[in-house]
């Protein structure tokens, strides 16, 4: 099976010579990309340890011009630096976006996605499966591919937002450092995370406007909100109405919360009703961030095989999402 699949993107893409040379065009922008932020953090933290050893040397002579040096040097370096980055992730973005529009012209995309629903999805009752693409020149901007089912006559939508760069700030807020250039330093070099949420919404006649903005969270429960029967639900999760709503026990029924406790997904943000019942999962990662349907981290590819091998992977990657949040919201209908 895995090998009619590889079979089946070769069918689109292995002779396709333009993306090819556009991807490893990228990787030679992105591999000069890190080799240089590489230099500039390695210089910039040499120059911030000199001074930091000066500040309790006092027997070193002329520190003060020592330090100017160091810093001079630090600056124009730092400028040089930021001037090339912005060249080169400029021509890189550009580049990634010739990709992407290639990867996604004449329905190739919908083609494989469809499919692979056919392997994949198969042990589901499911039909009208439809995979849309927005290819407007901001090819990465907002929510843009979506993948359509028909599953028991519900029309499930299903997509992945774009991953969310978090400041590092906040994290190392978190922690208790007083040293200035020790906090500087560790913004520098520690690796950057990234919210990465996903959502899946199923049409349902089974709830009226009334039940808009109700929502299931994984948070402490309130006092005063609506408490189930089952003790581990209540410690672990909340729904946002008093206790005396009848909306509460009508939306959050025991076939549902028997699913929650059961599923245990740890990417569990929340669940709810706005016009639609909708179901987001969210993640904080470093490693592996998972971008929007279909998407793929073009600046690692060099080579047509590494292109084949990464689709397979986030394909399967978005299949098993959605067999994963549909089993989930499925129990509210």
């Amino acid at each position: 099976m895995k090998e009619d699949l590889y079979n089946k993107i070769d069918e689109y893409f292995k002779t396709d010579m333009v993306l090819i040379k556009n991807l490893n065009y990228l990787y030679k922008v992105s591999l000069t990309y890190k080799i240089i932020s590489t230099l500039g953090l390695i210089i910039t933290f040499l120059g911030f340890l000199m001074i930091y050893v000066l500040k309790f040397d006092i027997k070193i002579k002329s520190i003060i011009f020592i330090i100017g040096i160091t810093i001079v040097i630090i600056g124009i370096f730092s400028l040089f630096f930021l001037i090339l980055i912005y060249f080169l992730s400029d021509k890189a973005k550009r580049r990634e976006n010739l990709i992407i529009k290639r990867q996604f012209d004449n329905k190739k995309m919908f083609k494989i996605y469809n499919y692979f629903a056919s392997v994949y999805l198969k042990d589901i009752n499911i039909s009208n499966f439809n995979f849309f693409y927005n290819n407007n020149k901001e090819t990465r901007k907002g929510i843009e591919n979506t993948i359509t089912f028909i599953y028991k006559n519900n029309e499930i939508t299903f997509y992945i937002e774009k991953p969310v760069k978090l400041p590092k700030v906040d994290f190392l807020m978190s922690i208790d450092i007083e040293n200035t250039i020790v906090l500087f330093l560790l913004i520098l070099f520690i690796k950057s995370r990234y919210n990465c949420v996903s959502t899946m919404y199923i049409t349902t006649n089974k709830y009226d406007s009334s039940f808009n903005d109700i929502k299931v969270e994984k948070v402490k429960l309130n006092r005063r909100s609506f408490k189930s029967e089952s003790i581990v639900f209540n410690k672990n999760y909340r729904i946002n109405v008093d206790a005396n709503d009848i909306k509460g026990p009508l939306f959050l029924s025991p076939k549902l919360i028997d699913k929650i406790l059961s599923s245990n997904h740890k990417d569990f943000l929340e669940i709810g009703f706005n016009e639609k019942v909708y179901y987001k999962r969210m993640s904080v990662l470093k490693n592996n961030i998972i971008e929007q349907i279909g998407i793929l981290n073009y600046s690692t590819i060099n080579s047509y095989k590494k292109f084949k091998k990464q689709l397979f992977i986030k394909i399967v990657s978005d299949f098993d999402s959605i067999k994963k949040s549909l089993d989930l919201i499925i129990a509210t209908i």
